[in-house]
This record gives structure tokens, sequence and C-alpha cells, in this order.
């Protein structure tokens, strides 16, 4: 059945009251924070790293490892210190305004989640559907009040899969598919974990417009793409050889490999003792490098998509205080730090008792949240298997998904860059379960509809 007129202006009331909510939620936690104790909240761990650098960029006008140091930076990539950078400027040291600024790009996050489900999902309820599947998970909107890069890289990664929708549905996508790969060369100098996605992109945008427009024109669109982002990443590598000698993209990237390089050795039995956060891993012994890669990936991508949180998420929504164990529960079985005994069931439960304000409540928004994401994505899937309904659209968003899945490590912090993606498909999945399913027409994923636009 076509739509009715009132159709998308619903759509856009409900996605607006949602957005203002989400907005309304982390303004309040923001101002309470700002109250409270602001120094307990808004640094993690990586923060000094960033700051450091910012602060050299907005006094000297130079990319260096502090203010009034000669040091070239290479550590860390410009993206984000350049962000910390430019608020300092604006309003000065205090660290609230770029954590505001962080929270209003979350919520242009959520917009385009809506913008990219109403492009996949023929229902005009996906919109909103998807919005409050992003909206509501505890993992993003935490790292939105923390002084680190996941929000800001969320937003440019929505931004350049929004311009892929584009690109496919565009009769000459060559403008669009360049705009696509500004915006991933931008991501990879936000967070070097995207340095190698413009590749896959390139490809899934190439195979998705192939039928439509042809190989000449398909080949054209992924060259852009992957010309386009290497203008930000060959600009940084080449400042990176003049100042310091050196081709790297990242010091930050070269741990990354390093650290896959050990886990892999680890997994296949020639090296022992390797952990993550305190994990070890297990041996499969002499096993072929083919199978050790696979068991690595699905380790990861279990932790990722299953993972129920870190620390942060218990000071989110319970404010706990700095000892507390927060939602982690491998703490059970694993030494928080080392030379340190684990907790046992008791001490466990003892510890999050005394430490939360609201007592259980952030576990069981995070656990329902992962839940629910789960289970729609398991719909989504096992709908479109039984009817063969994978369109071009579905390519792109599952090869940057699959690229994530590969690289990132087992941690739920991985999940907040395509948690946009997800929430997209989850949503789908969810309309697609019988008290949700609309006899009159189906979900389905199209090319050529569009029925809800921001």
């Amino acid at each position: 059945m076509p739509d009715s007129p009132t159709g998308p202006r619903r759509t856009r009331r409900r996605m607006a009251a949602v957005l203002i909510g989400s907005l309304v939620v982390k303004l309040a936690l923001w101002g309470w924070i700002a109250t409270v104790d602001p120094s307990r909240f808004w640094e993690g761990t990586e923060t000094t790293s960033y700051m450091a650098p910012a602060r050299a960029l907005a006094e000297t006008g130079t990319f260096a490892t502090g203010p009034g140091l000669s040091t070239p930076e290479t550590y860390r990539t410009p993206g984000y210190p350049a962000f910390l950078a430019s608020a300092i400027q604006l309003f000065g040291e205090a660290s609230l305004w770029p954590i505001l600024l962080q929270i209003v790009l979350s919520v242009a996050t959520l917009a385009i989640v809506g913008w990219l489900a109403a492009e996949i999902v023929s229902d005009d309820r996906a919109p909103v559907a998807a919005v409050w599947i992003a909206a509501l998970d505890v993992v993003s909107a935490s790292f939105s009040l923390l002084l680190l890069t996941e929000s800001l890289f969320t937003f440019v990664l929505a931004a350049a899969a929004a311009a892929g929708i584009r690109a496919l549905r565009a009769a000459n996508g060559v403008p669009w598919a360049a705009t696509a790969g500004l915006l991933l060369g931008a991501a990879a100098l936000v967070r070097p974990i995207g340095y190698y996605l413009p590749v896959p992109f390139a490809a899934a945008l190439a195979l998705g417009s192939v039928k439509q427009i042809g190989w000449r024109l398909a080949l054209r669109s992924a060259l852009t793409v992957c010309l386009s982002a290497a203008v930000g990443i060959g600009a940084w590598q080449l400042r990176n050889q003049v100042v310091a000698g050196t081709w790297v993209f990242s010091g930050v990237e070269l741990e990354a490999r390093s650290d896959r390089s050990v886990m892999v050795e680890s997994l296949n039995g020639t090296r022992q003792g390797w952990s993550v956060e305190g994990e070890s891993s297990p041996d499969l012994g002499h096993a072929p490098r083919l199978v050790v890669l696979g068991a690595t990936i699905l380790q990861n991508a279990a932790g990722l998509m299953l993972g129920p949180g870190e620390h942060r998420f218990i000071r989110l929504l319970g404010y706990a205080a700095p000892d507390a164990p927060g939602l982690d529960l491998r703490l059970l079985v694993v030494a928080p730090e080392p030379n340190r005994p684990s907790l046992t069931p008791g001490e466990f439960a003892a510890k999050w008792l005394r430490a939360l304000h609201w007592p259980m409540l952030p576990f069981a928004v995070a656990a329902l949240h992962i839940v629910a994401l789960n289970v729609g994505l398991l719909a989504w899937a096992a709908s479109a298997w039984r009817r063969r309904a994978f369109s071009r659209r579905d390519l792109l968003m599952w090869g940057i998904l699959g690229y994530f899945l590969i690289v990132s490590y087992s941690s739920s912090r991985f999940r907040v860059p395509i948690m946009p993606m997800l929430s997209v498909y989850a949503a789908a999945g969810w309309l697609r379960l019988r008290p949700f399913r609309r006899t009159e027409e189906p979900v389905a994923n199209v090319c050529d509809r569009h029925t809800w636009s921001i």
C-alpha cells in the first residue's frame, strides 16, 4: 500500500521527539556531572594523549607532543586533537565545552541513522525504530560524555555511509563517491582503525552500482573513493616523513598491528602469555593459520557484539564510586589489576550494591539493549536469507560492518562506530517479527524507493 500523505510528517514528528529527548537527557547528564564532580567522569584512560597535542595546536599552531615542546606528534593522528583545539580556542580550557559539542554530534548521528533507515528499509516506521535503538545504546551515550574519539569518529563514519548510499542512488555517483572518500580519510585521521576502510568501501560501492551504471562508471566511483581518502591519509603520512622521518601513519596503529600479531602467535601456540585487558587467550595449538585467524576474528566479533560494557557505563547511569567493578563480568575470574586477586561472586555483588545509587539499572539497560540489538539483527538475517532480499545498499553497509568486525578487538567500545548501521538492521529485523509485521506491505530492502528524508 502507498504511504498516506501524513506518513512522512508523522515520521518526522516522532523522529524529532526522539532526537530532542536524547539531547535533553544527555544535556541533563552533562550538567549534573559538571555540578557534582566533573573530574571523575570526562577523562578516559587516553584523554591526556589527545589533550597534550590539542593544547599545543591551540597555543602555537603546531602539532607537537605538548605545549611548548618541539617534538612532532606522531603517536596520535590530528583529527580528534584538532577538534579539541577548536573547542579550546572557542571556549577556553574547560572540558565542559568539547563534551557539549560531542553531545550535539551524537544527536546529529541519530538523525543520520534515521535517514539511513529510510533509505534502506521500506517501512515508514523504520527510521523511528532505528533511532530508538541507537538512542538507547548505553555504550554510545557514555562515550559522548568522555573526551575520547568515539562520538566524532561515529559521526564522520555515518556521514560517509550516507554519502555512499547517495552515490549508489545517483545516476552519476562520482561526486558523492568523492564526498564519501574525503569523509573516510577524515575518519582515519580521527581514529587510525579506519585506515584501510576505503578499500572495502570502494569495492562494495563498485559491486553495488555495476548493474545500474556499468563497470566503467562503477570502477570510476571506486577509484574516486580511494583517491579522495588518500588526500587526507597521504598528506598526514607525508607530514610524518618530513618532520619525523617516518612514513608511519600513527603510532597507535603500529601498536595495534603488534598486538594482533602477538595475539595470533599466542592462539597458534608459538607465543605464551598474551593477554588483553587481563584476559588470557586460549591455546589452539599449532592450528593452520587460517583457522587461527578465523578463531581470532570470531572471538573479537563475539566480544564486540555481546560485551555488556566497561566501568564507564555504570559511572554514567549509576555514578559509581571510582573503585566500583563496573559491568565487566570478567572481574569474577580475572584480576582487574596485576598482582590483585580476582573477586568472588559475593565480593563482586557487594561492591556493586555499595557503589550504585540506582542499583542494577545500568546493567539492566545495557543488557536489555544488547539482547534487543542482537535479536533484531538475527531476525533481519533470517528474513533476508529466506526471501533472498539483499540489496546493493546492504552490500555497502555490511561491507563497513564486516570491516570493523574483522579489525576490531573484543570490546564493546568498538561497537560504537558501527551502531548506526547495526541499529538500522536491528530495526528492520524487529519490524519483521510477527507482533510488529504489517500484513499489507512486508518490510523489504529496496534500491529505488525513497519514502522519507531529513
